[in-house]
Parts: structure tokens; sequence; C-alpha cells
């Protein structure tokens, strides 16, 4: 038997439970206020009775004449003096241990009440001159047998209301709870072949209308997560069978027929660079995997930013030399980084201004530091990136070319990926700027 909690149990006997507390609350309420009537009325009924017989409230001394008038008053009347009664107009007497209650509670409206024969009374305590004191009370069946009407009435209301309650709380949870059914039904047509289902917040009720738009924006992430591991997928099948398939088709047609040894060793300098492209994609791909999960080895230290670059730019101006580019590098600063990865973004950077870059042109680095943060720009001038292909720019595998041809790219779309992921680990991040033929490159770095 599960043991799970069912919120829509529990609505209802909230709502129940709420619905006969409150009734419950009003009743005793009503009942108390009943009552309250009742003492009031009695005791304003017997005050007036008893004490309108005295000219003077404050000599309040009780004549023969006055105990004949109460002896024809339907109001019954019991003289105390001291402690002891002294006279009474009827056959009740006052039970035990009444005198002390009333004696110590003379002249308020605090009633006494007992039984006698089966007739209940109310009795209050007045003080006359000479030590007296007058009790006056009288019959309330009328009283409990209205009141007891009315608690009966109010069990049937109560009971009335607990039925009603119970079906309306029913009908009521179950009709605000479907749109938790529509929700989960439309979750329930999420798969991997159908990512592009999405809720729709504005028919929901607000409580749900968040909770939509972040499952919504989840469902975003997933189909371009599943998008883009498709795309990986695609794209590290085509970088690895293009060489391959070169290989094979080389040295296939070199095997058709017998070959000089020049012929052959050309053929082995082809496949050496054909292996060496593998082995560089599979190598970058295993750094960026391990990047992204943490698992480089950092040794942090401080670096003179202005000497890091200038020894990467050094070692590409080889490349830059072959399409007569120059290299301006302004401003300095320190940073405290691992120096491997940091020549590894920078290296990453510049070469791929340095492919991208018209001829004869000048690859601008800059360098700009404060207090919180470093900022490295990459400028270069060629062609502009497509403002769609922006934000897949740092993507692993990703070509602004989608048709990409093998023999125009020398990398495997691997090179931002890794700056981006290297950037990620020290909490920096990566941006580009593509127009008017002008490329940028920012890094921004916080200092730790």
């Amino acid at each position: 038997m599960s043991n799970k909690k069912s919120i829509k149990k529990q609505l209802i006997v909230l709502f129940i439970s709420s619905v006969i507390i409150t009734h419950l609350l009003l009743a005793v309420g009503f009942q108390l206020a009943v009552q309250y009537h009742f003492l009031k009325q009695d005791y304003q009924h017997i005050k007036d009775e008893v004490l309108n017989v005295f000219p003077d409230n404050e000599q309040r001394i009780i004549t023969q004449s006055i105990l004949n008038y109460y002896a024809l008053n339907k109001i019954n009347i019991w003289v105390i003096k001291g402690t002891q009664p002294d006279y009474q107009n009827s056959a009740v007497t006052l039970p035990a241990g009444s005198l002390p209650f009333l004696l110590a509670h003379k002249d308020i409206k605090q009633p006494f009440n007992w039984e006698a024969d089966g007739d209940t009374y109310r009795a209050f305590a007045f003080s006359m001159a000479g030590n007296v004191v007058l009790v006056a009370g009288l019959k309330i069946n009328d009283h409990l047998i209205f009141a007891r009407g009315m608690n009966w009435m109010i069990l049937g209301f109560l009971s009335l209301t607990a039925v009603c309650a119970i079906g309306y709380g029913i009908f009521s949870v179950k009709r605000s709870l479907r749109p938790l059914k529509d929700f989960a039904a439309y979750l329930a047509t999420v798969s991997p072949e159908h990512l592009s289902v999405r809720i729709p917040a504005k028919k929901l009720p607000t409580e749900l209308e968040e909770l939509a738009d972040v499952q919504n924006k989840m469902l975003d992430r997933l189909e371009n997560g599943f998008q883009r591991l498709g795309e990986f997928s695609s794209d590290i099948a085509h970088e690895l069978r293009t060489p391959l398939s070169n290989m094979m088709t080389q040295t296939q047609v070199t095997l058709a027929r017998k070959r000089s040894l020049t012929e052959y060793e050309e053929v082995l300098i082809a496949n050496v660079e054909e292996l060496e492209r593998i082995n560089k994609t599979i190598n970058d791909t295993l750094y960026l995997a391990k990047s992204e999960n943490a698992l480089l080895h950092r040794e942090d230290q401080q670096l003179d930013l202005a000497v890091e670059i200038t020894e990467v730019i050094e070692y590409l101006s080889i490349i830059g030399d072959e399409k007569q580019l120059h290299f301006e590098l302004n401003g300095t600063g320190q940073l405290y980084f691992d120096q491997t990865m940091f020549r590894r973004v920078m290296s990453n950077l510049l070469s791929n201004a340095v492919r991208h870059a018209q001829p004869d042109s000048t690859i601008h680095v800059r360098i700009n530091c404060s207090s919180a943060l470093t900022h490295i720009s990459v400028s270069n001038s060629g062609d502009t990136i497509p403002q769609a292909s922006l934000p897949f720019i740092f993507d692993r595998f990703y070509r602004a070319d989608k048709a990409r041809g093998y023999q125009q790219s020398v990398g495997a779309g691997l090179g931002l990926a890794i700056v981006r992921s290297i950037l990620e680990a020290y909490q920096g991040k990566v941006s580009v700027v593509s127009g008017q033929s002008v490329t940028t490159f920012t890094i921004e770095i916080p200092h730790s």
C-alpha cells in the first residue's frame, strides 16, 4: 500500500475541516451570545422587580411591607441575615453551598444556577441595609428549552453543511486540479522525437504559468541540446571519415600497381598528415571534454600578459608571414592563470584570426586590466561572420559555412569551444562582434 500523500485528498480534507471549524466557531459564538442575552435579560428583570420598591437605593431597608410585596411577586426571594437564611417567599430552598458564592458575588451580573424538583433556577444577590443580603431568583426552564432547540438546529445545520462541504470540496478541488492534469498531458507527449511540444502557459492559472514558462525553457534547452548532439555526432563522423577516406583511397590507388619508391614515400607522407589531423581532432575532443568536466590539472601562477601573448604571436608569425600579416599588441597587465591554458586560449584566438584575416592586414591585440577584470580583445579584418552564426560560433565542430569543404578548413571547429570551456573554468567568458569586415573576439576574466 502506497504511503504517498495525495494533494487532492489533503485539499479536500483542509477545505472540509475549514468549513466545519468555521461553522463550529460561529455556532459556539452564537450560543454564547444567546446565553449572555438571557443572562443580561434575567439580571435586568430581577433587578427591576426587586429594587424598584426602594425609594433610595442607598438605604435599602427591608420592611414588612416590602416582604408582603415580595410574597405576591412571582420572583423567588430569600433574605440572608449574616450568613443564615431568614426569610423566603417560596418552597424552593437554596442548595447547600450556595450562600458563600452568593455572598461573594453581590450586586454583580454573576448568577448562581441550580436544579430543584426538575426545574432550573437562576439567582442573583443584592446588598441591603443592616448586613442583609437579598437573593432573588426565577425559573429559566424556557431559556433552556430554547437553547436546547437552538443546539439541535445548529447540529442539523452543521450536518447539512458538512455534507455540502464534502460534495462541493470534492468538486472544486477536482476542478482546480484539472490544469495539472492538462499540464501532465502535455508533458506526456514530450519525447526525443517530439521536443517541439510547448505548454500553453497563458491558458493555465497564474500559479502554474511560471512553472509552465520554466518547463518550456527547459524544453528549449533540451531541444537545442539534442539538436547539437545530433550535429556533434554528424560532425565528428565527418571529421574522422574524411581523412580516413582520403588515406584509404590513396592507399588503394597506390596498391593498384607497382610504384616507385618516391611514389610510396609521397603516399606515406600524405597518410601521416591525415593521421596527424585525426590525432589532433581526437586530442582536442578529449581536451574539451576534460575542460568541461573540470578534469584538467591547473598550475596557476602570476603571468605577464604582454610576455605570454608576444610568445604566441612569435610562434604564429611564421604562418602570418605567408599572408603578409602584421601583429599589433597594446597594453600590459598581470593575471593569475595556468600558463598552458592561457597560451592555448590565445593561440586558438590568434590562429583563428590569422586564418580568416585578409592578406596584408593587421591583427590587433589589446590588453585592458582593471581592479576586478582583465579584458583581452583580438581583432582582424576579413569576412564578416553571419549574424545567424554568432550564437553558435563557440559550439564544438561548428562552422559558419555549413558546406565547409574539408580542404578549406585546417581545423576541426574545436578551437573556440576550447577557449570558452577554459574561460568558464575561471568564471570568465568570451564574446564576439562581427561587422563591416572586422571581427573582434573579447575575453573577460575576473580576478580571484
